[in-house]
């Protein structure tokens, strides 16, 4: 499959679309909460909110390490080489619903590292999502009511 202009295998496209699952507390949670639109904030607020977030990623970091290992049955059945970006044949450790969002959308730190919100995938496909989370393209997601409209709308095509 072309993403990007990158070609990816199936199961390298369940890994840069992440697959839909109720389970998953940090997909829920981020789903159900709204951002807020973003306004100019003063400079002593974004420090603050910096220091708070780098804060949340060692929490997270630290207790995605310790999943990591808890788990690696069901995360790396294969036990793919995990590895920095760029080396050949590598695999990350990818937080299906990024950290960042997480931190966003006040998702608890044990959520996010769960073992429903983590992945192993090519280094690749963890470089070329950088950050992208749309729950609505996910495989196997219901549809939006938008969705559902202009899907029921289109007329079938016929040979």
């Amino acid at each position: 499959m072309n993403v990007y202009g990158y070609a990816f295998c199936l199961a390298c496209m369940f890994g840069f679309y992440g697959s839909f699952d109720r389970s998953n507390r940090a997909l829920t949670k981020a789903m159900s909460t709204r951002l807020r639109i973003r306004t100019r904030v003063p400079a002593p607020e974004r420090e603050e909110q910096y220091r708070r977030e780098k804060a949340y990623r060692k929490v997270v970091g630290r207790l995605t390490e310790a999943t990591y290992r808890e788990h690696i049955d069901v995360l790396n059945p294969h036990r793919h080489a995990l590895g920095p970006a760029g080396r050949s044949g590598s695999f990350q450790l990818d937080h299906i619903v990024p950290v960042s969002e997480c931190f966003a959308r006040k998702v608890p730190e044990a959520d996010c590292a769960s073992v429903e919100n983590l992945q192993v995938v090519p280094w690749l496909v963890n470089v070329v999502r950088n950050n992208r989370f749309s729950p609505e393209a996910m495989i196997g997601a219901p549809l939006s009511a938008r969705r559902r409209k202009t899907t029921a709308r289109m007329p079938a095509r016929g040979l």
